[in-house]
């Protein structure tokens, strides 16, 4: 999902990391084609929820790396497999339900087995959450106007007052997102 950059412009960059606004469009239309119009209606609210997980998943990664710590991809795969286990091998409802690709769960999945090692090396959820509040202090975070802002303190991607979140998918789009 991270990019060096694309002809569109960065959606919300992290440091070094940024998050294309064609991959954040991508992300949204695969799914709406995977579940619906209705399920991605708020397309806005959509993508600034996908902006926020990348925002945060960057810095729990940077605390993570500062900390010495790491998700291997067996620990991702063993997590991913207790999830499927408690869905009867399943996850297509789940990945529905909680408005996930299969990429952006895998994301989501190293991102939990991070702040699962982070918890116990920092000593609890208080701990991790001083940590991310002051790494979003030691990198420059941005979000592209036309999504909202990040708010430091609520540690998420707020709309504000002339943010333009649903436009440009439909520009790329063009009609494609009227109801089938």
């Amino acid at each position: 999902v991270a990019s060096c950059g694309s002809d569109r412009g960065a959606a919300a960059t992290v440091g070094d990391e940024s998050l294309s606004v064609s991959d954040l469009q991508d992300e949204v239309v695969e799914l709406r084609d995977a579940y619906g119009a209705e399920a991605v209606a708020d397309t806005g609210q959509v993508m600034r929820d996908r902006l926020q997980s990348f925002i945060i998943g960057s810095l729990i990664a940077q605390v993570a790396e500062q900390e010495g710590v790491s998700a291997s991809g067996a620990d991702v795969s063993a997590l991913i497999s207790r999830v499927e286990d408690s869905r009867d091998g399943d996850l297509s409802g789940f990945l529905e339900e909680n408005l996930f690709t299969q990429e952006s769960f895998e994301q989501a999945a190293r991102t939990q087995v991070l702040l699962d090692e982070l918890n116990e090396q920092l000593g609890g959820q208080t701990g991790v959450q001083d940590a991310v509040l002051a790494a979003q202090d030691e990198v420059p975070i941005s979000v592209n106007r036309r999504y909202g802002r990040w708010d430091a303190e609520q540690l998420s991607v707020v709309e504000t007052q002339g943010s333009i979140a649903v436009a440009p998918l439909e520009d790329a789009l063009d009609t494609e997102l009227a109801p089938e």
